[in-house]
């Protein structure tokens, strides 16, 4: 938590099960998987494959997961994923592009 605080204003949401970290959207969860292990849920999309990442299917309230059972296992690059995931979720166009991009131009669109 001592790394996300430096990114700026953000608001922590305490839920059931996890704690979700919201901007305008959320862009990370963080939550008890085990008695030994603990999830970090991160909400943003492409990011480059690594061994700590694990993505989720979707339509999952993340886009990937990092499994940690150590605080020192926060390392540069997930810190850095976070610091994505929190610029995303500040963006206020990002969610409009995204969904225009995957539609279908109207009939007539190319005549344009």
């Amino acid at each position: 938590m001592n790394a996300i605080n430096q990114f700026g204003e953000f608001e922590i949401s305490p839920k059931k099960g996890y704690v979700s970290l919201r901007r305008k959207r959320q862009f990370a969860m963080l939550g008890p998987a085990t008695n030994t292990r603990f999830e970090l849920g991160i909400n943003i999309k492409e990011l480059e494959a690594d061994e700590h990442l694990l993505e989720q299917p979707a339509g999952s309230m993340c886009n990937y997961k990092v499994r940690l059972t150590d605080p020192e296992q926060v390392d540069e690059p997930i810190v850095n994923w976070v610091r994505r995931a929190c610029g995303w979720a500040r963006s206020p166009w990002r969610p409009i592009k995204a969904r225009l991009s995957q539609s279908k131009p109207a009939a007539g669109w190319e005549a344009l």
